[in-house]
C-alpha cells in the first residue's frame, strides 16, 4: 500500500472520529457502546498514522542482533565470543527474542515492528484509561488517546522496532498503579522501565522522592514508599549484579561510547534539539500553560489527590525533556527521545482540563463542554499535517528509510561474498551489519559495540551526538579488519577516489557501482586481491577502478 493511499486512510479514519466526536460527546459519560466506538476509532487512527510510516529504525538493528544472537544460543553477544553490552534496552532485546526462541525462523525484524506497534496501541488505550481514572471523565480519556494517535513523533517509532512504544506503555503502567494505590507494582514496573531504557532510572528516583515526599507530608503511608522501592529492587538489583558479572561494566557499553562529550557541546545540540521539537509541536506545547495555570488556581479539596497525580505526570515529562536537552537530544528524525514525553503531555492536559471544569454529578449528565472534542480533532488534524510535511517527520524517515535499505543491501552483498572468518568494521552499525550475518564478526568504528572505543577511545564534537567516539589508530592496528565501510549514507552518486589519509597506507581504496550507484570499501592491502575477487563474484556489485 502506497504512503499516499495510508495518509488518505489516515484522514479518512480522522474524519469519522471526528464526527463521532462531537455528535456523541454529550453521550459519551452515559453509553459504554458509544465509548468503546470511539476508543476503536483512535486505535484505528493510531494504527494507520504507524502504517504511514513502518520505517524499523537503523539503530534498530543493533539490538535485533543481540536479540538473534540470543535466541541462536550464542549469550546477550553482538559478536560471538565477545561480551559487549551495546546495547541499553534489555527487556526489549529478550522480548524480541523470544518468539524466535519458539519460532527459529520467524522473521525477527517484523516481530520488532509488530510488537512495537501493539505497544503503541496498548498504549494510547492505558493513557485513555489513566485520565479517565484520574479525571473521572471518559470524554478526557478520549481526547488524550486522539492527542497521542495523532502525534507523528509516536507513530513514527511505533513500528521502528525500538523499544520506544514499551517504554511509553511501562511509563503509563506505573502511574496507573500509582493511582489504583499499588505501590508494589508500580516499583516492578518502573524497574521494567529502565531495564528497556536507562533514562527509567531518571523518572523512577523522581517517583521515588515524589512517594516520599507524601509520607512527609502525611498525604500517604510510608507503606507505600517502602512498597514501591521493594518492587523496583526486587528485579532491578538481581539484573543490575547480572550485567555486571557478564559484562565487567557498571555502565552500558552503549552510554559509555555516548559520553565523554563536553557539556556546552551537549547543551547546544540539545536546545536546537528542543527548538525542532517545539516547532513541529508547538500547537500541543501551547495547551501546557493553560492547562498548569487551571490546574493551579481552580482547586476543589474533592480533587487533591488527582491534582497531585497531574502535578507528577507534569513533573515526570518536565524532567524527562530537560535530561534529553542537557544529554544533547538526538540525531534520528521525528524527534525520537521527546515522543516518549507526548503521551504524558497528552494525560496532564487532557486530565487537568477535565479536573477543572467539571464535578462528579456533572460527569453524569456529560457536562464537558463540547468545544474540548472540537479542540481535540483540530488539534489531531493539525498534528497529522505536520507529521505528513514536516521535514524532520515522514519526509525524513522516508529517506532515512531508503538509506537503511542500502546499507542493508551492502551488508548483505559483504555477508556472502566475504571469504569465512573475513572480520568487517563499519561507521554505520545498524542494518548492514545484522544483514551480514550473526557469523560475520563486525567491529563499530563507533564504539557502541567495541568496549575499548567506547572506554578508551577519542571523542569527535562534530560527529553525530551519541555517535561520537572513535580510535582511527586501534581500528588499523588492533583489530585490523579485512574491510571496512566508513560511511553511512548508503550508496552514493558518486564515486570516491580520494582515500581518507588515515587508512591510506593499510587499506586500498575500492569502488564498486550498484546500478546507477556507488559503494565504497576499504580493503587490507595484504589481502586485497582475495578480497576482491570474492567481492567481484556478484554481478550487481561491479568493481571501478579510479
Amino acid at each position: 500500500m502506497g504512503v499516499s493511499v495510508v495518509l488518505a486512510v489516515v484522514i479518512l479514519v480522522w474524519a469519522v472520529l471526528t464526527v463521532g466526536l462531537v455528535v456523541g460527546w454529550s453521550s459519551f459519560e452515559r453509553n459504554p457502546r458509544l465509548r468503546t466506538l470511539a476508543l476503536g476509532a483512535i486505535l484505528a487512527l493510531a494504527l494507520a498514522h504507524m502504517l504511514m510510516y513502518s520505517v524499523v529504525a537503523e539503530d534498530a538493528y543493533i539490538s535485533l542482533r543481540y536479540s538473534a544472537q540470543l535466541a541462536d544460543g550464542n549469550g546477550m553477544v553482538f559478536n560471538v565470543g565477545e561480551k559487549v553490552e551495546g546495547y541499553s534496552n534489555f527487556l526489549w532485546v529478550i522480548l524480541v527474542a523470544l518468539p524466535k526462541v519458539i519460532v527459529p525462523g520467524i522473521d525477527i525484524v517484523a516481530v520488532a515492528a509488530v510488537l512495537g506497534v501493539l505497544c503503541a496501541l496498548a498504549a494510547v488505550f492505558v493513557a485513555y484509561v489513566l485520565v479517565r481514572r484520574v479525571s473521572g471523565s471518559a470524554s478526557a480519556g478520549l481526547l488524550a488517546g486522539t492527542v497521542i494517535a495523532a502525534s507523528g513523533s509516536f507513530a513514527g517509532y511505533g513500528p521502528s522496532g525500538l523499544e520506544t512504544p514499551l517504554f511509553v506503555l511501562l511509563v503509563l503502567l506505573v502511574l496507573l498503579m500509582v493511582w489504583t494505590k499499588r505501590p508494589l507494582w508500580a516499583g516492578v514496573l518502573i524497574a521494567l522501565a529502565t531495564m528497556t531504557r536507562p533514562d527509567g532510572a531518571l523518572l523512577a528516583a523522581l517517583l521515588g522522592v515524589w512517594l516520599i515526599w507524601r509520607a512527609i507530608r502525611g498525604r500517604d503511608t510510608w507503606r507505600a514508599a517502602l512498597l514501591y522501592l521493594a518492587g523496583a529492587f526486587v528485579l532491578a538489583v538481581p539484573w543490575t549484579i547480572w550485567r555486571v558479572v557478564y559484562y565487567g561494566h557498571l555502565l552500558p557499553n552503549a552510554m559509555a561510547a555516548k559520553s565523554g562529550v563536553g557539556f556546552d557541546v551537549l547543551f547546544a545540540s540539545g536546545w536546537d534539539y528542543l527548538l525542532g521539537f517545539v516547532g513541529a509541536t508547538q500547537a500541543l506545547l501551547l495547551l501546557i500553560p493553560v492547562a498548569l495555570y487551571e490546574l493551579a488556581t481552580r482547586r476543589n479539596t474533592e480533587h487533591d489527590e488527582a491534582r497531585a497525580v497531574i502535578w507528577l505526570v507534569f513533573g515526570l515529562a518536565g524532567a524527562y525533556i530537560a535530561f534529553f536537552v542537557l544529554a544533547g537530544g538526538d540525531w534520528m528524525p521525528g524527534f525520537r527521545f521527546f515522543a516518549s514525553a507526548i503521551p504524558l503531555l497528552a494525560v496532564g492536559i487532557a486530565a487537568s482540563w477535565a479536573l477543572s471544569r467539571a464535578t462528579t454529578s456533572e460527569w453524569e449528565r456529560g457536562g464537558l463542554p463540547k468545544a474540548g472534542a472540537v479542540v481535540a480533532v483540530s488539534l489531531a488534524l493539525l498534528s497529522i499535517a505536520v507529521s505528513a510535511t514536516h521535514p524532520k517527520m515522514r519526509p525524513a524517515f522516508l529517506a532515512w528509510d531508503k538509506t537503511i535499505k542500502q546499507l542493508a543491501d551492502t551488508g548483505a552483498w559483504l555477508g556472502r561474498s566475504l571469504p569465512p572468518g573475513a572480520v568487517m568494521s563499519t561507521f554505520a552499525n545498524g542494518a548492514l551489519t545484522f544483514e551480514a550475518g550473526n557469523d560475520r564478526m563486525v567491529v563499530d568504528q563507533l564504539g557502541l559495540t567495541d568496549e575499548h572505543i567506547a572506554r578508551k577511545g577519542k571523542r569527535n564534537p562534530e560527529g553525530l551526538v551519541g555517535h561520537q567516539a572513535y580510535d582511527d589508530d586501534y581500528m588499523v592496528n588492533v583489530r585490523k579488519p579485512d574491510v571496512m565501510v566508513t560511511d553511512g549514507r548508503g550508496f552514493l552518486k558518486a564515486m570516491v577516489c580520494a582515500p581518507a589519509e588515515v587508512f591510506a597506507k593499510d587499506y586500498q581504496l575500492a569502488n564498486f557501482q550498484v546500478d546507477d550507484q556507488w559503494a565504497f570499501v576499504y580493503l587490507r592491502r595484504e589481502k586485497a586481491p582475495q578480497l576482491l575477487e570474492a567481492l567481484t563474484k556478484d554481478p550487481r556489485f561491479v568493481y571501478v577502478p579510479c
